[in-house]
């Protein structure tokens, strides 16, 4: 199914995947340098000045699970391998809840495909997928471990978390260990009830050591995560009040703010696709349909090729969209079944678990609730875009969904059904219905971005009937489903079909409600040809004329697109701007006051040697700033400040050249030394994260060098002369170093513990766990051998 699905793939072509295009250009420096050296840099200067590699694409990390990763992924990042994964995991979910082998297969394959996994690679959110997909095994483990199966439970478990955790998303780890105690405190009732509790206290004990050795083996990611994230927009502030980011009522000293971590919040309309696919219109910038009022406008206004244009078809309450996390409709009916005839922890972890996430993903449209949350749950501040949630419904809400089809086929008598049917019939079909017919007159259509395309000459209330249009034929859509799965289950509790003709019909129907919708988003058309797709890459003229220019190390901006949301331009030079969700918070501040107001003197101390500037016939040029500082220099002037903030302030109309802010809390450091003095630097040696200058001067000097600050104890380490010496923080943003008189060799070296000890204890962690795996199995086939010779 996966190859059908991606057969173009198979054929040689690519999805332009927006997220993965950025990827691919802020990685360009980290891979041309493996290429060339065989080994890849713990820093990279391509982005935002300079940061952790590791945070992008890193080096071996020293988990062996990636045996398992690539086994799993059937050898590679192919689409096919990415979605078989998730599907090989989600089966094995189900055979060891003893589902029944065909319901597994489709379970599986709905998983694999459910929407929001198909937006999710279409966008190339990779990480995140990888973390959904492994969702199944970790759960595996979990179940085994409870039911008493502890050698296997302890194994699944400790290698569904390692590749969980291994994906390095740890949004969705946290979102899914949110729900986790609804299962564990229900385990815990039952074991009290059943007088079992030694038992539940054995399988908790074993999945903790199991969970620690995952943890172990990802250390190296989550160490350098965890130190890196102090040090982000996601840590602590460092500044009194923020700086452009928002105004909120919910501000902490910690974490991102409020509005900018609640941007990306579902609205009810947005839930309600969940289930009925176009209630909140389609995608952002959706193609054209032929034959919708708005194509036919623009066929009649002469436009050519109408069906090339997108247009903004989406209403809901998200700022922009790729399309719903659409469920399935099949799916969520059986779901709901589920919720009565499914008994025990798992039911109720899975239906607490769904609607905590539904109410979650509401952000700032459920206000009181996920203020509460915001500032009391420890760490969920740290994570932006509470939409993102609904990423693992998809999970929970099949997996009810199989258990229920499952219990249908195998226990549960006619009558009870049939009872179930009518409770579901008035709270859900029958408002479906209603929604259906009465929801194109109870909405407006209007998006609350609509007034720009409407000043770009977009005729609004044909758009607006073109959504609602949307709406009212995925509207009767759902009913349609409804009723025809209705139709199979009364068919089997009247006994006019068997179990296997219902499986097999409601497995192809629940598919293919999901796959059409899926087609929608992701299709043959968005494939393109490899020659194409590599285009993507090539330089502009612009970027052809800086390239000629062969000195070391220098920054670029470009301001024909927006610098700090754009990581195109690292794939041919060292950025001033990029893309990442969570930036340095030091160069965070420098980018909302005076990056943005393109400071002159700001883009100098960053060593800003080319501007890219749009041309007044749309062709960009560039812009030689022969102001930009260089990779180091000599101040002669000191100014002291007691604060972080003064410290930033008075980086306004500070003439970097000649005079240097210092915080007092590196006033030690200065003892002693004479300011006025200048000399020579040149950076003589560039390897991304190791640096090598020379310096001459008669006199000791204080050197600035255009790096960032990373520290005082995150790896960068100077080194005079070959022996270590301290550095410190300048202007807010960049580095600071005492230089004797004479001579000297000056190099910065990233070496940061977190990574190179992280990375020695995942080696052991890891192959405690593959290797005791493959133990395991070796002595589990030995005594199988031998029981089938007696």
């Amino acid at each position: 199914m996966t190859s059908l699905y991606f057969l173009p793939h198979l054929q040689g072509k690519k999805i332009v995947q927006s997220d993965w295009i950025q990827y691919l250009c802020m990685t360009q420096e980290i891979k041309s340098f493996e290429a060339a050296n065989g080994i890849k840099p713990l820093w990279t200067n391509a982005m935002f000045g300079g940061m952790p590699s590791y945070q992008i694409n890193p080096p071996n990390r020293g988990n062996y699970l990636d045996k398992i990763d690539w086994f799993l992924r059937l050898g590679g990042d192919t689409p096919i391998g990415v979605f078989f994964a998730g599907m090989l995991g989600f089966y094995i979910l189900l055979m060891v809840l003893g589902i029944d082998y065909l319901i597994a297969i489709f379970g599986a394959l709905i998983f694999a495909f459910a929407t929001g996994n198909i937006l999710l690679y279409g966008a190339g959110h990779l990480s995140k997928l990888m973390a959904v997909a492994y969702l199944p095994l970790l759960t595996a483990g979990l179940i085994l471990t409870l039911r008493r199966k502890y050698i296997w439970g302890f194994f699944v478990f400790a290698i569904g978390s390692g590749l969980h955790l291994m994906a390095n998303h740890l949004q969705i780890t946290y979102y899914f260990f949110l729900a986790l105690p609804f299962l564990i405190l229900a385990e815990f009732g039952k074991s009290i009830r059943e007088k079992s509790l030694t038992d539940f206290l054995k399988a908790i004990l074993i999945l903790m050591m199991a969970f620690i050795l995952a943890l172990g083996s990802s250390l190296t990611n989550l160490w350098t995560t965890y130190e890196y994230s102090k040090e982000t927009v996601r840590g602590n502030q460092i500044l009194g009040t923020r700086s452009n980011h928002t105004e909120s009522k919910s501000i902490s000293k910690k974490g991102l703010p409020w509005d900018f971590a609640m941007q990306f919040s579902n609205g009810t309309i947005d839930l309600l696709a969940c289930i009925v696919p176009g209630a909140a219109g389609n995608a952002s910038a959706a193609p054209l349909t032929p034959g919708s009022r708005i194509y036919k406008q623009l066929e009649k206004d002469g436009a050519s090729k109408p069906t090339q244009l997108k247009v903004p078809m989406y209403w809901g309450k998200l700022p922009q969209t790729d399309g719903p996390f659409y469920l399935g409709v099949v799916v969520f009916f059986y779901y709901l079944i589920g919720l009565f005839i499914i008994k025990g922890p798992i039911k109720w972890w899975l239906g607490l678990g769904t609607l905590l996430f539904i109410l979650l993903s509401l952000g700032k449209n459920f206000q009181y609730f996920n203020d509460f949350i915001f500032n009391n749950l420890p760490f969920y501040n740290r994570f932006r875009a509470p939409n993102s949630i609904i990423t693992i419904c998809p999970f929970m809400v099949t997996l009810l969904a199989s258990l229920s089809l499952d219990k249908i086929i195998k226990e549960t008598n006619g009558d009870h059904v049939r009872s179930i049917l009518k409770k579901i019939g008035y709270w859900f079909a029958i408002p479906l219905l209603v929604i259906a017919l009465a929801g194109p007159f109870m909405f407006d259509f209007y998006s609350a971005v609509d007034g720009q395309f409407e000043l770009l000459g977009l005729n609004m209330n044909d758009l607006i009937e073109d959504r609602r249009d949307i709406f009212w034929k995925d509207g009767f859509r759902s009913i349609f489903f409804m009723l025809i799965i209705y139709g199979l289950v009364y068919a089997f509790i009247t006994k006019k079909i068997n179990k296997r003709s219902l499986v097999f019909a409601i497995g192809v129907i629940a598919l293919s409600d999901i796959w059409l919708i899926d087609r929608r988003f992701l299709n043959y058309q968005h494939f393109e040809d490899l020659q194409e797709y590599q285009s993507t890459f090539t330089p502009r003229k612009v970027d052809a004329q800086i390239q000629r220019d062969s000195s070391l190390n220098f920054r670029v901006i470009d301001w024909t697109v927006d610098p700090f949301n754009s990581a195109t331009l690292s794939y041919f030079h060292k950025n001033v701007g990029g893309y990442h969700a969570a930036k340095l918070r030091r160069y965070q501040d420098i980018i909302d006051k005076y990056l943005i107001e393109q400071d002159t003197n700001v883009l100098n101390m960053l060593n800003t040697r080319y501007i890219i500037q749009p041309g007044e016939n749309g062709e960009p040029y560039v812009q030689k700033n022969s102001n930009a500082l260089g990779n180091a220099w000599a101040v002669d002037s000191i100014v002291i400040v007691g604060s972080a903030k003064e410290e930033f302030d008075q980086l306004d109309g500070l003439n970097p050249a000649n005079t240097v802010i210092i915080n007092k809390e590196y006033e030690s450091y200065l003892k002693g030394f004479e300011s006025g003095s200048t000399g020579e630097i040149e950076l003589v040696h560039y390897i991304p994260d190791h640096l090598t200058y020379t310096t001459h001067s008669s006199k000791e000097i204080l050197a600035v060098f255009s790096e960032i600050w990373y520290g005082p104890d995150k790896g960068w380490q100077a080194y005079l002369d070959g022996n270590p010496v301290s550095h410190v923080r300048a202007n807010y943003l960049l580095r600071a170093l005492r230089i004797p008189s004479g001579k000297h060799k000056v190099e910065f070296v990233f070496q940061p513990r977190s990574f190179y000890l992280g990375r020695t204890i995942s080696k052991i962690m890891s192959s405690m766990i593959l290797y005791g795996f493959i133990w395991f199995l070796g002595i589990m086939g030995m005594q199988y051998f031998y029981r089938n010779r007696m």
